[in-house]
């Protein structure tokens, strides 16, 4: 769970207003090419927003929190005016009983301001493995963290954000980690590996017993050891200095949220593009931004699309998700939600637990007025506001109690991202589309997997003998492609776990992992469902979750992705419908009949088909 009593149970979240004026005028920006921020409107809009009556309307709509602008990186005397600006909207908005994170650009800064004001920044520039700078635009230079300078600058400016701004939180943007090469980065993982490895050990697994000559390779190539330590060393500096900033923000206001967005599920290689594992994440955020495409519905593939992979993460590992993610249509341009796409994303959310966020809500959308104000979002947010503010113990203190579980592990989806997450991806499609509840397991140890009674294992090809070994306490472990193949230094085992299903049927073609909104449906994944628990008696794609409350209630958390009403037939009456008034469901006899959202109380453990 979050360590931020303020998220034990889900709040309506709007964000979107991290655009600064001084940002919009250098830039001229028009955001997803439907808001000009370089309009005469667009600033008075942009002022009125920081005031009182603003913030009460936000409020009145049913929100609970706001994403607002802080810092952009022209640095603390570059933007003083806007950060002025920041308290005066913290002040508003505490005022009428909003909470406020304010965001924080990680990756990089403005150099035209910013080297005026820190000199120091020129010598410590994150450098590419061709020895030029990092950048986010040619602007946009990217700092490297190993420097103590660079570490202070962000540790200053999340204790300014938090005491003199009186923000509740700190969310960073863009804080994954594209590796840097600069000399003092080679020489921490020099001693990182020295730290790790015997000259003996460093025999056995490079060929050489002294590795102080080993560079940063240049990318993932095979089975390259090299960069398998390289990215495990630059997933672990990243989270050193997570580390420091969650220390300073306890340290100044305990209970003040850190957010980030890391970029996470935004491609097949991620995790080993952004240095970070999802469950990671865990010990240093409250709230993440799943920031990519995934808007859940249907694609023109007819594949499920979902954000339930970061949510998954979220509820596994211990914390809180929110989607940041537009609508686009065949030719790419962005589009707003309609009412049931709104409710859809904000269900999906609850589902797992999460954040419900109306990432387009805090933007300009002409004559004065913000975008979460159209008829129809607000006909769709203010019932889930009442709904998650009247049953928030719906939520409070639950745990993912579903007895089928996914096995993944962090050096797996470094060395082979494509089969990992080829068959992960189908099988979350395989799961949500027949409504089998289940859980991610994200960790060795046998502790992670205590009640669960179905393991999959989709060719995740690294294993250790520890967790193989772990693996025998599970009733039934079905295995896919080449899992367990390998031990976690990608050595070949003599004798690989038998695989139920050598094809991978559950995995999406290669070929369509460019584009992970666009995936079909794995053509052959209903081969798994003999062996998988039987999920919800229903004709249309929805999607189930089963979590257990402190005192022993069992919910059974309902998502239609479909855009028609599905009807389910219940193995068991259930003790309590709940449902918001906008999109819910309602018992017809032995039959729910299921718009978007509805959450089940289980009556006992032999009604959680």
């Amino acid at each position: 769970m979050p360590r931020s009593s303020f998220l034990s149970a889900p709040k309506l979240m709007n964000m979107g207003f991290h655009y600064t004026e001084q940002y919009s005028l250098r830039t001229r920006i028009r955001v997803l090419g439907l808001v000009n921020h370089a309009s005469p409107e667009w600033r008075r809009w942009y002022l009125e927003c920081h005031e009182k009556p603003a913030l009460q309307k936000m409020r009145d709509a049913g929100y609970d929190f706001v994403e607002i602008h802080y810092i952009y990186g022209y640095g603390l005397q570059g933007e003083a005016a806007e950060i002025e600006r920041t308290r005066q909207m913290v002040e508003n908005a505490h005022a009428v009983g909003l909470k406020v994170t304010g965001y924080f650009q990680f990756f990089s800064v403005q150099e035209e301001l910013f080297m005026l004001e820190n000199p120091w920044a020129a010598q410590c520039l994150a450098l590419d493995a061709a020895g030029k700078r990092l950048e986010y635009n040619y602007d946009r230079p990217s700092l490297c963290f190993s420097h103590p300078q660079v570490r202070e600058y962000y540790l200053q400016g999340v204790e300014h954000g938090l005491r003199y701004c009186g923000l509740d939180g700190i969310r960073l943007d863009n804080d994954y980690y594209k590796g840097c090469y600069c000399p003092l980065c080679q020489k921490l993982f020099h001693q990182y590996l020295a730290a790790k490895y015997t000259p003996e050990e460093a025999a056995r697994c490079f060929g050489f017993s002294d590795l102080s000559g080993l560079c940063f390779p240049r990318q993932r190539g095979g089975l390259d050891p090299a960069y398998l330590e390289m990215a495990l060393f630059r997933q672990q500096h990243r989270q050193n200095i997570m580390r420091e900033l969650r220390q300073r923000i306890d340290r100044i206001k305990p209970g003040a949220v850190l957010g980030g967005n890391p970029a996470v599920s935004r491609r097949v290689d991620n995790d080993g593009v952004i240095n970070v594992y999802p469950a990671d994440l865990a010990e240093t955020h409250d709230l993440v931004c799943a920031e990519n495409s995934l808007f859940p519905g249907i694609n023109d593939k007819g594949g499920l699309r979902s954000q339930t992979e970061i949510y998954a993460f979220a509820a596994a590992a211990g914390f809180n998700a929110y989607p940041s993610h537009h609508l686009h249509g065949p030719d790419h341009r962005y589009r707003w939600p309609d009412s049931q796409e709104c409710a859809l994303t904000l269900a999906e959310a609850l589902a797992w637990g999460q954040t419900p966020c109306t990432t387009w809500g805090l933007r300009f959308d002409g004559s004065g007025r913000s975008l979460y104000e159209r008829p129809e979002f607000m006909a769709v947010t203010r019932p889930f506001a009442e709904f998650i503010h009247q049953h928030p113990d719906i939520w409070q203190g639950a745990v993912n109690v579903a007895p089928t579980a996914i096995y993944v592990n962090r050096e797996s989806r470094l060395l082979f991202p494509e089969e990992c997450q080829s068959s992960l991806w189908g099988l979350l499609q395989i799961l949500l589309r027949h409504g089998i509840p289940f859980r991610f397991v994200v960790r060795d140890g046998a502790e992670a997997l205590q009640g669960v009674e179905t393991l999959l294992v989709p060719n995740v090809q690294m294993l250790s003998e520890q967790q193989l070994e772990c693996f025998r306490q599970v009733p039934k472990v079905i295995f896919t492609g080449a899992s367990g193949r390998y031990d976690l230094q990608a050595f070949e085992r003599e004798t690989a776990p038998e695989s139920d299903f050598p094809d991978t049927p559950e995995a999406v073609p290669i070929s369509s992992l460019t584009e992970p909104a666009q995936l079909p449906y794995p053509e052959q994944g209903d081969r798994l469902l003999p062996l998988l628990p039987a999920g919800l008696d229903s004709k249309q794609a929805v999607g189930a979750t089963l979590f257990q409350v402190p005192d022993g209630r069992r919910f059974l958390h309902l998502v239609n992705y479909e855009t028609t009403a599905a009807r389910i037939r219940l193995a068991a009456a259930p003790r309590q419908v709940f449902a918001p008034a906008f999109a819910g469901g309602r018992l017809e006899g032995d039959e729910l009949v299921l718009d978007t959202y509805a959450v089940l109380q289980l009556e006992d453990k032999s009604s959680s088909r």
